[in-house]
């Protein structure tokens, strides 16, 4: 069933409601995926900038006994475009904390790492997603005291129409 328009005639005072009538307003109901498509047409894909989208709620991410790459936090794209995305690597005590941007569980970022003692290593970079993609940061520790991973932030240029990440 496709989307069919509705004349001002067919809805005025004098219009009888037939099946005809019922019969597109009930394929227009079904058919909303269309009348979405065309709405994020228009709307246009996110290009990264500084205007804060998201931010994960879980701050942080206990990674000291994970010796290989291991997804520690994620969010789903519900729209398409460059996202800015950041996070912070937090190291302890003598040792090193890694970190990677994934998408749908393969490696896409740059591959980050963070030694200083007692601080927080901020990173971001721009990416591209097409909706539906899951944005993911994975992480792994050489073994140190306390090796984490901090707040996930998802930055664009405009801010959001509608609901764009899921997590």
């Amino acid at each position: 069933m496709a989307y069919t328009a509705i004349t001002p005639g067919e809805v005025d005072a004098d219009s009888p409601l037939d099946t005809s009538l019922f019969g597109k307003v009930k394929d227009n109901f079904i058919d909303h995926d269309t009348r979405i498509t065309t709405l994020e047409g228009y709307i246009g894909d996110y290009t990264a900038g500084d205007f804060s989208l998201y931010r994960h709620p879980d701050s942080a991410h206990n990674v000291t006994s994970m010796t290989a790459y291991t997804k520690e936090l994620e969010v789903r794209v519900n729209r398409a475009g460059t996202y800015r995305v950041r996070f912070g690597l937090y190291n302890d005590f003598l040792g090193t904390c890694y970190g990677r941007v994934y998408k749908n569980g393969a490696p896409y970022g740059t591959a980050r790492s963070h030694w200083t003692d007692g601080t927080t290593g901020w990173f971001s970079e721009d990416l591209t997603f097409a909706q539906g993609d899951l944005i993911q940061i994975y992480a792994y520790s050489d073994g140190s005291t306390i090796d984490q991973v901090r707040d996930l932030e998802i930055f664009v240029s405009a801010p959001d129409i509608g609901r764009t990440l899921n997590y």
